[in-house]
């Protein structure tokens, strides 16, 4: 009977190892990939940062937050950025941001967003991939 139950363990071990190592899509290429997002904020006192990335039909939606220090900060507009290094389908990226709190329009394509509450739905069909 031990040996029984060893063997399925096994098995579903290997099964699960599969599951997670196969893209979503057969056809998806998976290769390493840098993903990086940059941007201008109002002075040097921001910080973003990669929190999660989902693959979203045939997009990877990269999900990242702006945040500010407290106190003073150089008063000068900056450029801030993360970058993660992993192995992801070869399909375009959409980046959402969190945090921005100044009116001006950035140049980058981002989308940015008040809350994860106005993509939580959308990211139901997909499959998250990275979370930091």
């Amino acid at each position: 009977m031990r040996h029984s139950v060893d063997k399925l363990c096994i098995i579903a071990m290997i099964l699960c190892a599969a599951c997670i190592s196969t893209p979503v899509n057969s056809s998806d290429t998976v290769s390493a990939r840098n993903i990086e997002v940059k941007m201008q904020v109002p002075d040097m006192g921001w910080k973003i940062r990669i929190n999660e990335i989902h693959q979203k039909g045939g997009e990877l939606w990269v999900i990242s937050s702006l945040r500010r220090h407290a106190g003073m900060a150089g008063q000068a507009i900056s450029t801030v950025s993360d970058k993660i290094h992993m192995d992801l389908p070869d399909i375009p990226i959409k980046h959402f941001i969190l945090g921005k709190t100044w009116n001006w329009e950035n140049r980058e394509p981002y989308t940015f967003i008040k809350s994860m509450d106005e993509i939580k739905g959308s990211l139901e069909d997909g499959r998250l991939l990275y979370r930091n």
